[in-house]
């Protein structure tokens, strides 16, 4: 059997082969603050109940949610709902994790019941997740929750009304905590902690770093030196991340000027110099230890990818079956067993078996080619509900248009109506002139109006009551 080259521990690196900033901060999380979220903010009841079903994993997705928002897990879960209503058909290559048939790695065997209070607008945004994509309001929360759990690892992904902590205010948290003694997560977690609890301080603070850096902004482009694109947000985004990514560049160059002025040849000075420069309250002590643990894991994790690589097939099998399939096989779906009560003890290597023998009984020629067919039939399904609801967001958007129009016609008439009796006995030339302006003016929007709404680019369900 061909061994898959695919390793697990391939490491970033910085291309020109230097060591990124805080690229030894081990601790690297996603952090955003949540308190102005809509879902947050919001003053209505949760008087409605949504509930799901998730697999173990699919629990450790949530409970990540949960930390990366600082939140707890009902409000993870409202925004989770929150984010996915805005587009439902942004979580498409989402859905055969959330089905509740799917064969998919890590979102069988499910068993945890997940319910919470929710308000009637996440109530109908579940609903409408459902009927989208033709799913049980179950399958839809648990849609919500793996979508939201996937795109918070994107360094790209907006969070509505919230703000993303950044790595170097995180490690310098926890930095300020830190005092040498006990466990270096112990510390972090405190640090987060109190970073939860002055949230709402932190959220001032953030608001005003965000209006003296519009300041920046716009005196920047006042000289010619950035350029404004028209949508303001973005602008101040781009803004601020270039500013950033300039304050990291610059704290490395101070960083690498320093090696290069005492003269610090060594790897191992360099990083313990490092951990001091980027952590200014931890002392000579603590950073020899740190590094000492750093080179440890790296130590264990070079020899587990040395074993991963030299194990025969029946090694890997016995240490770990899913690492087998995982890096050694290439399937879309799980073993036939995968949700069998009796599962432990199928997907143990008989004696003697060989790896080719094992494989073929986890993944039998016919049970291959029902998952293959199973799955065509789905995705031709969903293809076949999105074609719909795309359609019916299409008429939607056309009968809001339609509607809009339908106002301004409205309008134009009735100010021609108000105009035509207006009472001119009196009146001067120019006053004479001034509202016979404003009556052709009325006039001329309302034929514009009229005109929009028998185009032929909207519907014909509409042409015989619009023309009237």
């Amino acid at each position: 059997m061909k061994k898959n080259n695919v390793n697990k521990f391939n490491k970033t690196i910085n291309p020109s082969g230097n060591e990124p900033p805080l690229s030894w901060w081990k601790f690297r999380k996603n952090r955003y603050i949540t308190i102005n979220h809509p879902s947050i903010t919001t003053k209505e009841k949760c008087a409605f109940k949504v509930e799901t079903i998730l697999s173990p994993q699919e629990k450790q997705i949530l409970e990540a949610i949960t930390r990366t928002l600082q939140t707890s897990k009902r409000d993870a879960v409202r925004i989770a709902i929150y984010e996915l209503g805005k587009d439902v058909f942004k979580a498409e290559n989402s859905l055969k994790y959330a089905n509740k048939e799917t064969k998919e790695r890590g979102h069988t065997s499910r068993s945890v019941e997940c319910s919470c209070r929710v308000i009637k607008t996440e109530k109908e945004t579940t609903k409408e997740i459902a009927k989208t994509f033709d799913i049980s309001e179950k399958e839809a929360v648990r849609l919500c929750i793996i979508w939201l759990g996937s795109k918070l690892k994107e360094i790209n992904f907006r969070l509505t009304k919230c703000k993303r902590i950044g790595q170097e205010q995180l490690a310098r948290e926890w930095s300020k905590e830190y005092d040498g003694s006990g466990s270096k997560l112990e510390k972090l977690k405190e640090a987060s902690h109190l970073a939860y609890e002055g949230a709402k301080e932190q959220a001032e603070i953030e608001k005003q770093e965000r209006e003296d850096a519009a300041k920046r902004m716009q005196w920047l482009a006042g000289t010619g030196n950035y350029q404004l694109t028209g949508e303001f947000e973005s602008d101040l985004n781009r803004f601020i991340l270039l500013e950033n990514m300039e304050e990291e560049e610059r704290m490395e160059k101070e960083f690498e000027q320093i090696l290069e002025d005492e003269n610090i040849k060594s790897k191992r000075e360099q990083d313990i110099r490092r951990a001091m420069f980027y952590f200014p309250f931890m002392e000579r002590e603590d950073a020899e230890e740190y590094v000492k643990e750093q080179a440890e894991e790296l130590v264990k994790e070079a020899e587990e990818e040395q074993w991963l690589e030299n194990a025969s097939d029946e090694e890997l099998i016995d240490k770990d079956w899913w690492q087998f399939f995982f890096y050694r096989c290439n399937y879309n779906c799980d073993p036939i067993w995968a949700n069998d009560k009796d599962w432990e003890k199928q997907s143990k290597r008989k004696e003697n078996e060989t790896a080719i023998e094992y494989e073929a009984r986890a993944f039998p020629p016919e049970y291959l080619k029902e998952s293959e067919e199973r799955k065509k039939k789905e995705q031709e399904k969903r293809m076949k509900n999105l074609e719909v609801a795309k359609k019916q967001k299409k008429l939607r958007q056309k009968r809001d248009l339609v509607n809009v129009l339908k106002d301004e016609v409205k309008r134009w008439s009735k100010e021609i109506e108000e105009l035509n009796e207006k009472d001119l006995k009196g009146k001067t030339d120019k006053e004479l002139e001034k509202h016979q302006e404003s009556l052709r003016w009325a006039e001329d929007a309302l034929a514009i109006q009229k005109k929009r709404l028998t185009d032929a680019n909207y519907l014909d369900l509409y042409w015989d009551e619009l023309s009237q």
